[in-house]
């Protein structure tokens, strides 16, 4: 009896903690996990899936953690107070997104003020990787429009030198004997980008042994998913001329997002081993 009691009250600061945060963030993970299960509009977040490859790093980092004393830091308690504060600052703005990072600040805090800085050092990658379950909507506005003009222009290029180029209009394209093709928001490689940059970030810090190596490959992701959604468009418009614009456009349209995906995956891989290679590591 004395044992349990014991127990509780040990962990009854965490447990009075956890409570508090759930209270605090049940908003704005509400409205996180809403925009998952949203068909309609891109959030540009894989959503649940960077939860489950954060945990699995974790349980790589184990062996590690298990080398390390727990020293807690008082320091943590700071980060902790700061993120409660900016959350509340968040929730009374209604800025869900700052309520998020808040959270994924707080679980820097946690691991300091509990465990101390050696644990935090092993374990800030998982954490900070939080940060792409965060829709990121707002992307569209920033980005997307001038990634599909640029996608245009050079979807338009390589349609001009082989000479089945009829004129650009916008983000429209139109070949000869074929009309035009609207390269829209999902054209803008903004999706893939994002979804290539979350896998990315695992493969690179998994892969590359130096900081500098690791930033170089993840950065790669970015070029990369742009280059293979131009191919993308490309090879659409040669099947819709070479085949039929109905096979292009609508037997074949869910098979380009994944092959968009799959290649662009292929080439980040592919560049990470020649990184490799290259350094001898």
């Amino acid at each position: 009896m004395s044992t349990g009691k014991n127990i509780i009250k040990k962990y009854f600061p965490v447990i009075i903690l956890f409570i508090a945060v759930a209270f605090l963030y049940c908003k704005p993970v509400v409205w996180m996990t809403g925009t998952w299960n949203d068909k309609y509009v891109s959030h540009y977040t894989p959503g649940p899936w960077i939860l489950f490859l954060s945990l699995w790093v974790v349980y790589l980092k184990l062996p590690e953690l298990k080398k390390v004393t727990a020293e807690g830091d008082a320091r943590g308690l700071y980060i902790i107070i700061f993120a409660f504060l900016l959350n509340i600052f968040a929730l009374r703005t209604d800025l869900n997104r700052i309520s998020l990072v808040s959270l994924i600040i707080f679980f820097f805090g946690f691991v300091l003020y509990f465990f101390g800085k050696s644990f935090l050092r092993t374990l800030w990658f998982p954490i900070t990787y939080l940060l792409f379950m965060v829709p990121m909507g707002f992307l569209d506005s920033i980005a997307g429009m001038p990634l599909r003009f640029f996608v245009t222009d050079v979807s338009a290029a390589f349609f001009k030198m082989i000479d089945s180029l009829d004129y650009v209009e916008g983000t429209v394209v139109c070949l000869k004997n074929i009309g035009p093709l609207n390269i829209d928001a999902p054209c803008s490689g903004l999706n893939s980008m994002i979804s290539l940059a979350a896998v990315g970030a695992v493969f690179a810090y998994l892969t590359q042994k130096t900081i500098f190596r690791q930033w170089f490959l993840f950065l790669l992701s970015l070029p990369i998913a742009v280059t293979a959604n131009i191919i993308r468009v490309i090879l659409i418009g040669m099947v819709a001329q070479g085949i039929s614009p109905e096979i292009a456009l609508v037997k074949l349209h869910y098979f380009w997002g994944f092959f968009v995906f799959a290649l662009a995956l292929a080439m980040f891989i592919l560049a990470g081993y020649l990184i490799r290679w290259k350094t001898g590591k």
